[in-house]
């Protein structure tokens, strides 16, 4: 994709520019988050084969979660207030079709990411996933009409532009190793201790501090979930279905991912989401980065200066994270994020 001298790139477009129709806000917006992972990578003159199909998958993915988040959370305000939050609650929305279609939009996005694992690489998937904030904001203004600031259009645009610098800049290569048992129980070892030893804190201390430590523990559950997720579609493709559940990191997945849900939903119930989501939007892909050089050996550049430019372009996309979750949902919604 080329743009000449004269023509703005997508993700330089000013942020409060409003279209004429919430197709057309739609449509420029995924436009520019998909431009601006697929020009990051370009630019850098290497051979993007399977990222063709990992970015598209992976905004896919993203798309697909906030899709989940606005049906389940609608699903939530139309049950009755008399059933509560329990198995009544739970009886009553898997009945509803509009909780069973956000519940299908989940299975898909799993899918999808599934799918970008396998064909690219954790350092490049994981960060992707971040504009699952972006199609939120996106989703509330053209189904819900709820307004949104300029404050959050150039989070949005922030948010982007520093993905697509990060990529660009550490330059992520191809898997070319399969995780040796050793690698794995080290990485499991550590990162389990690592979120354990966070989680154990994170019940001290004020409300927004326990949210955060509670993100970063799930943060860390997330990143080793990908890389399982990512391990188990390896196998799959090699050896098909049934070879795949005679491999151990299936059930790892399962119980990394059940694990990974009590620790966000312990970070939404400690604190305001403004507090936890940028904490997990920064360490999942901090994690991911180094599980990916570590278990599958993918490459990245870690010159003096790609390394100060891919921090300052981190800083960016999590400050932009941090803006549009202080107004993604009312606190008293916060629970329903994890659905």
């Amino acid at each position: 994709m080329a743009w000449s001298a004269g023509t703005r790139h997508p993700i330089l477009r000013k942020a409060d520019e409003s279209p004429s129709t919430s197709g057309e806000q739609w449509q420029r917006a995924a436009g520019s988050c998909h431009a601006a992972a697929t020009f990051a990578v370009r630019c850098t003159g290497k051979e993007v084969e399977t990222l063709v199909l990992a970015i598209p998958f992976s905004l896919a993915s993203a798309f697909l979660t906030a899709t989940n988040l606005v049906f389940q959370h609608q699903a939530h305000r139309e049950a009755p207030v008399d059933l509560g939050r329990g198995w009544r609650s739970l009886r009553h929305l898997v009945l509803r079709p509009l909780w069973l279609l956000g519940f299908g939009t989940l299975l898909a996005s799993f899918v999808c990411h599934a799918v970008a694992l396998h064909f690219g690489q954790l350092s490049v998937v994981q960060p992707l996933l971040v504009t699952e904030l972006i199609f939120a904001l996106l989703l509330r203004r053209i189904r819900h009409g709820e307004p949104v600031g300029r404050p959050q259009w150039l989070a949005a645009a922030a948010t982007c532009t520093g993905l697509a610098v990060l990529l660009g800049a550490i330059v992520p290569g191809p898997s070319r190793s399969t995780p040796t048992v050793g690698a794995w129980i080290e990485a499991v070892v550590l990162i389990g201790a690592l979120a354990a030893g966070t989680a154990m804190v994170a019940h001290l201390g004020p409300r927004r501090l326990r949210a955060g430590l509670f993100g970063a523990a799930a943060g860390l559950v997330w990143a080793i979930d990908a890389a399982f997720i990512k391990s188990t579609t390896d196998v799959l493709a090699t050896d098909g279905w049934w070879p795949m559940f005679w491999h151990w990191p299936v059930y790892a997945l399962v119980g990394s991912g059940a694990v990974g849900i009590v620790l966000l939903q312990a970070a939404l119930h400690a604190g305001p989401l403004s507090a936890s989501q940028p904490v997990v939007a920064a360490v999942d892909p901090l994690a991911s980065i180094v599980l990916g050089a570590w278990l599958f050996d993918e490459s990245i550049r870690t010159t003096p200066t790609t390394v100060v430019i891919s921090v300052l372009a981190f800083v960016v996309m999590i400050v932009g994270v941090a803006v549009m979750a202080r107004g993604e949902l009312p606190s008293d919604d916060r629970e329903l994020v994890a659905y």
